[in-house]
């Protein structure tokens, strides 16, 4: 598609040529170098910065975005390490439990465990040191999102 800045007309001929021609193509005169006038420069600045803004406003948006989601995956860690502790504290009390009324002989110790059996025989450091390890990797994995966000920002710094 020609835009008026892509053709030029010919000064006596009037005929229309492609603006990197010298000659005119019906005529053969020598075609006269035109200057694109500066109200068109001033209007392409303006296209430019207009969506600088634009990119600006939707890289604000995407940030805004991210610190959400890093908000809420924070809270999720949060909420599953208490499960977690919420879960372990529930089956040492089942344990308890069944301790007791097998001391008291309510109940067959070897038949219960026959038909449950404890989701890990993991000792309490064990315990304590993979909770550490589910810690720090979801720490982890916020930090590197961080960083990700970071450079971003810096990328689109450097752009501007």
């Amino acid at each position: 598609m020609t835009t008026p800045h892509d053709r030029i007309h010919c000064q006596n001929c009037r005929a229309i040529n492609p603006a990197h021609q010298e000659l005119c193509t019906k005529c053969g005169t020598r075609l006269m170098i035109v200057v694109t006038p500066r109200a068109n420069s001033f209007e392409d600045q303006m296209l430019v910065e207009a969506h600088s803004e634009f990119l600006m406003e939707r890289v604000s948006a995407l940030e805004n975005k991210l610190v959400r989601v890093v908000t809420q995956m924070e809270r999720l860690v949060e909420v599953m390490y208490k499960q977690a502790q919420a879960s372990s504290t529930g089956h040492e009390l089942v344990e308890a439990l069944f301790t007791t009324l097998a001391e008291s002989g309510v109940l067959d110790m070897e038949e219960m465990r026959k038909h449950w059996r404890p989701p890990s025989s993991l000792t309490e450091e064990a315990k304590e040191r993979e909770m550490e390890l589910l810690e720090s990797d979801a720490q982890d994995a916020l930090t590197r999102e961080n960083e990700q966000f970071e450079t971003g920002q810096a990328k689109a710094g450097r752009k501007n």
